[in-house]
């Protein structure tokens, strides 16, 4: 059966059949649900978004910390085609209620796949800030092939989100944050993105935590994220581990990924 590929979907290659039932469900969902209106609200809803491995996860711990936001410590998925906009946006708006009630000026979310679904965002939610976080194709590669263990499946992974993110970067809908310059200068990066989001710089926002997400009810890929992140690469010849990379395979990635890492200010 033709392999085809579902960029909303972390495990995004799926048959034929599969893919059309999908695309049908989206459909129905879309043309039987109401039609959203724009939100406005006074808070400001921040979406993280990026690659799976890219430190989506750490950035929104560190945003998770300011006293003025309001933190959503789950991936919600909530712009995911199978759920109408409507609900979506209803679930931002409920969100947004909280936050007013709670005297918080922000919002923060981050769904990685997201990354396929900022028209969306952007149309009903116009004042939303969408942050695109993004890391270097080798290690990004090599840490999601730890947990999926399929090298090729992962560069797709890592093309397909990247490439919506390098869309969305070149439209200016996205304000672009380098993993590697967050962890090398840290203050530096966060000022950046406080400003963007309108909030007032604050060095509590320095801590790298996932204790947000600890607290939480995340599985254990959550809290692993900066432990994985931290791990270094190793090249053994041609041993190939979940984890470890041939020299044949790491010149694979790079010749696969180079035009996108160009992209991306690598």
């Amino acid at each position: 059966m033709k392999v085809m590929l579902d960029p909303y979907e972390v495990n995004h290659n799926c048959g034929l059949l599969r893919r059309s039932k999908r695309s049908v469900q989206r459909l129905i969902i879309q043309a039987c649900s109401p039609k959203p209106k724009k939100l406005e609200t006074e808070i400001i809803p921040i979406f993280i978004v990026g690659c799976g491995h890219s430190g989506t996860t750490l950035l929104a711990s560190m945003l998770f910390q300011h006293c003025d936001v309001l933190p959503v410590t789950k991936e919600t998925n909530s712009f995911h085609p199978l759920n109408s906009l409507w609900s979506s946006v209803s679930m931002v708006e409920q969100w947004s209620s909280i936050a007013s009630a709670m005297e918080k000026k922000a919002i923060v979310e981050k769904t990685p796949k997201h990354i396929h679904r900022i028209n969306q965002i952007i149309k009903y939610i116009p004042r939303s800030k969408i942050i695109f976080i993004s890391r270097k194709a080798l290690p990004c590669i090599c840490s999601m092939n730890k947990r999926f263990n399929n090298l090729e499946f992962c560069i797709e992974r890592y093309t397909i989100d990247n490439s919506a993110g390098i869309d969305a970067l070149n439209a200016g809908q996205v304000y672009h944050v380098q993993l590697e310059n967050l962890i090398e200068n840290t203050e530096g990066v966060m000022r950046g993105v406080l400003e963007y989001c309108g909030l007032d710089f604050s060095k509590r926002t320095l801590q790298v935590s996932v204790n947000f997400y600890q607290r939480s009810s995340a599985n254990g890929l959550l809290k692993s994220r900066v432990s994985q992140m931290s791990e270094n690469i190793e090249f053994k010849g041609n041993d190939s581990s979940a984890f470890e990379v041939s020299s044949q395979e790491k010149l694979i990635i790079e010749q696969l990924t180079q035009d996108y890492s160009k992209a991306l200010g690598y």
